[in-house]
Parts: C-alpha cells; structure tokens; sequence
C-alpha cells in the first residue's frame, strides 16, 4: 500500500501540470489519449465506476477538472488540425496511429449518443476522416454512427474503405479488416457493397495470404449476389482468365461461377478431382 501511495502521489505531481490545459483548450493529443483510454476502461491500474470517476483516478484530481477533461473530449471533432484521411491511413499502414485517434472517437460516440443524427450533419471531411479512423482501429463494436453513415452516404464512405483495404488484402501477414464483414450480413451496407465490390474483386491478389482468402470466401463474394449479374459473372470470368492464380483461390471464384455458366459445375468437378487440399478448399468455399 505504501508503494502505491508513493505511485499515485507521483502520478499527481506528473498530472497536475495538465490540470489547466482542460479548461484553455490547449490539452495535448496525447493528454487526451490518455483521458479517452480511462474512459473507456483501458487501464489496468486506473478505477472508477463511471467514466468521470476514472478520468478522475487517472489524472488524480477533483472532480470539476475531471469534467473539464472530459468536455474536452467533445471538442475534439470541432478542431482543425485533425489529421486527414491521407495521413490516418498511411499511419495505420505502418501499424501506428495518431494519439488523437481514441478520443476522436469516442467524441464521435457521444455525440451520437447525444444526438442520433448528429453524424448526418458532420461536414464532409470530417464524416471521412472519421470514416477513416473508425476502419484503421477497428477495435469493439461497429459503431452506430458508421453504419448510420453507410447507409445515408455510402459514396462517402465507399473511396475510404477501398483505400483502407485494398492495400491490406495484398499483405501476405493481414489479419482481419475492418469493415468488409458487413457487406455481405448486414442490409444497411449493400449499397456499399455495390460501390467497393468491383474495386476491391479487380484487384484481389492472385496470390493471396490465408487472412485475404478468408475475406474473399466470407466477405466479398458472399456479397456478390448484389451486383447487377452480368457485372458480376463478368468479374469473376475476367478474375478466372487470369493466370498465376493459387489453387485454393481457384476454387472460390469457380464456386462464385456457379450461378453464372451452365459449364461451371463441371469445370470444378474436374479441378478438384481427387485432390483431398482442393476438396477442403472447396467445401470452406461452398459455406458461403
């Protein structure tokens, strides 16, 4: 216990100094961060029941400067100098993100939670730089106010998450993308579906890394029934007169042929044969 007096005694020596900046408007980005991450339960060592409470442990105050920090947070979305849509996405690129990340959107959940049509009325570049720090974190729960955006403005929304995850498909190490589930599972997201498919199906790396495979199956040809069917069966007949393409690949888009050539089925009967890797690609493909 004397250890974590002594620990929360320095805390405050190091906190107080950032008490007044709260109240100025001056709080640094990463002040913020920090506030943001207590709201949200990110430390282990900082307790409250409340949000305020946390902020309040965190920066070892009073309760009026905990407010203060947190009024803070809500005017994140009126600045000027956040970065833009270029900048977040090259930055995530590189596995890193810009401190204001967090309480840009946490700012961006509470006046949702303020004010369900709040997000409709955001200025353009600030709806797309939201866009774009919602699809480069891509942590918790969609948020309400990204699918209100989807589906009242999803050619808004469609450039960010082509830019966002076309790049990431490439990489042989990608994990899961933020975004692209949805466009096959929830309705509020088929008219951006429509927008990115024919982007995002075109240029699909022939060789593609297991995580990117597992898109193409779950996420990107389970929604291609929602494209005009002459669209779609001419991408995947384009997609199929590529060579170089893996084996496992093959077999989804020649399941994808299926509703669109009487030939197919017997196309893939004789390209699997009796290859056990093919039959098991084959069935994960015909999941979807």
């Amino acid at each position: 216990k004397v250890q974590q007096a002594q620990a929360r005694d320095q805390r405050r020596q190091a906190m107080r100094k950032h008490w007044p900046s709260f109240s100025l408007g001056t709080a640094s980005d990463g002040m913020l961060h920090q506030v943001a991450l207590a709201y949200k339960k990110r430390f282990s060592d900082v307790v409250g029941d409340t949000p305020l409470e946390r902020v309040q442990d965190l920066l070892v105050c009073d309760s009026a400067t905990a407010a203060s920090a947190l009024a803070s947070i809500d005017q994140v979305l009126g600045r000027q100098d956040l970065p833009t849509v270029d900048d977040i996405l090259a930055l995530e690129a590189k596995g890193k993100y810009h401190f204001i990340r967090p309480p840009a959107l946490l700012a961006a959940q509470l006046a949702w939670e303020r004010d369900a049509a709040a997000p409709l009325a955001w200025p353009e570049s600030l709806a797309q730089k939201m866009v774009a720090f919602y699809l480069a974190d891509g942590l918790g729960n969609m948020p309400a106010w990204y699918e209100m955006l989807v589906e009242a403005k999803p050619e808004l929304v469609a450039p960010i998450l082509l830019r966002y995850a076309a790049p990431k498909l490439k990489h042989k190490a990608a994990t899961g993308i933020t975004g692209l589930w949805a466009l096959s599972r929830r309705a509020k997201h088929q008219e951006l579906a429509r927008l990115v498919l024919p982007g995002l199906l075109a240029h699909f790396p022939l060789r593609a890394g297991e995580a990117a495979r597992r898109e193409l199956n779950h996420s990107l040809l389970a929604a291609l029934h929602l494209l005009p069917e002459a669209e779609a069966a001419q991408l995947v007949s384009l997609k199929l007169s590529q060579p170089g393409m893996d084996a496992t690949q093959r077999i989804a888009w020649m399941v994808a042929d299926l509703p669109y050539h009487a030939a197919s089925a017997e196309r893939l009967a004789d390209w699997v044969g009796k290859n056990e890797r093919r039959a098991i690609a084959l069935g994960v493909a015909m999941e979807e």
